[in-house]
């Protein structure tokens, strides 16, 4: 899904997808939503990294692990099996691909991979990927389709040029899988019930009814111009006040939500609504996947242009 001039964003079409596989642990969270993915996508390109320089039969026995799973997938599948002390390495590496438009990876498992917990894969790749990453967490395998397809999509946003993308890439998603766009923000400290300041102060106007307005506001504007325009898949609105990431969590455990989205800054930081931590506390405890996406300014940046999506494939004549 890679980041396109607004005014001419192509339906939801991936070039390829990056798929970190554990060959030791059983399949995670992400393969259900990789594989879904990948119906619209070219090819999924399965990774290994091997990080305990293990022997050539190992070696030989993760790849086809690899080929086994890639039987399975709805679009051709690549294989590959790389050697790499630091796997976030190897991920972003892989990652920076020309032809790698998104990334989608469990945030744990058990060897290779899984000796590296969240603190230090997951975050890595999340910060220093030149592509969209979907992270998905243990325990969430049965909630991710039936909550996604058809469901919601959350979008946490802070007004930023990063949260204009992620609303964009989320309408991507949702107009794909027939799902609509809430929209959550998390203001600083402020009482959401008091009137707004004005003369004369009218008690009907809150400051949430304001926040809430100009948070709409921001999404459509974030999708003017697009091929979203006119095809409102805007849903619900909500301003809570409170600790972000554990606004954003308790919002999409409540709500149901099938994917939570985040825009952020990458190696940079990240906005207020998901600096450093936050983020990072999104990720570990949401009960979905979390996509965190960057602006087309730092994805240029991380070194690499993201160009737009290819066309579907042209139907045998």
């Amino acid at each position: 899904m890679g980041t396109v001039d607004s005014q001419a964003r192509p339906m939801l079409h991936y070039r390829t997808i990056l798929y970190p596989v554990d060959v030791a642990a059983p399949a995670g969270a992400a393969q259900p939503l990789a594989f879904e993915l990948g119906r619209r996508a070219e090819r999924i390109r399965l990774l290994y990294v091997d990080s305990i320089l293990g022997s050539a039969s190992h070696v030989q026995h993760a790849r086809h692990r690899l080929e086994a799973l890639g039987a399975e997938a709805p679009c051709p599948v690549d294989v590959a099996v790389t050697h790499a002390m630091t796997p976030s390495t190897a991920i972003l590496e892989h990652a920076a691909a020309p032809d790698v438009d998104l990334v989608v990876m469990d945030t744990h498992g058990r060897r290779g991979l899984a000796r590296f917990v969240l603190g230090s894969v997951a975050r890595e790749v999340v910060r220093g990927a030149p592509c969209p990453v979907v992270t998905a967490r243990p325990g969430a395998e049965e909630a991710v389709l039936p909550t996604l397809a058809g469901g919601a999509v959350l979008v946490a946003i802070d007004f930023s040029e990063a949260s204009a993308e992620a609303v964009r890439q989320a309408s991507d998603l949702a107009d794909a899988l027939a799902a609509r766009v809430d929209v959550l923000h998390v203001p600083a400290r402020v009482n959401l019930d008091g009137p707004v300041a004005e003369s004369p102060p009218d008690p009907g106007h809150t400051v949430r009814a304001a926040r809430a307005y100009r948070v709409r506001a921001f999404a459509r504007a974030a999708l003017d111009g697009t091929r979203h325009e006119g095809a409102d898949r805007l849903g619900d609105i909500w301003v809570e006040t409170g600790a972000p990431a554990d606004v954003i969590v308790r919002t999409a455990t409540d709500r149901a939500s099938g994917l939570v989205v985040l825009g952020t800054k990458g190696l940079c930081g990240v906005g207020r609504l998901v600096e450093g931590s936050i983020a990072e506390a999104v990720v570990a405890a949401a009960p979905c996947p979390v996509l965190t996406v960057k602006t087309p300014a730092r994805y240029a940046e991380l070194g690499v242009a993201q160009p737009a999506p290819l066309p579907p494939p042209r139907a045998p004549s």
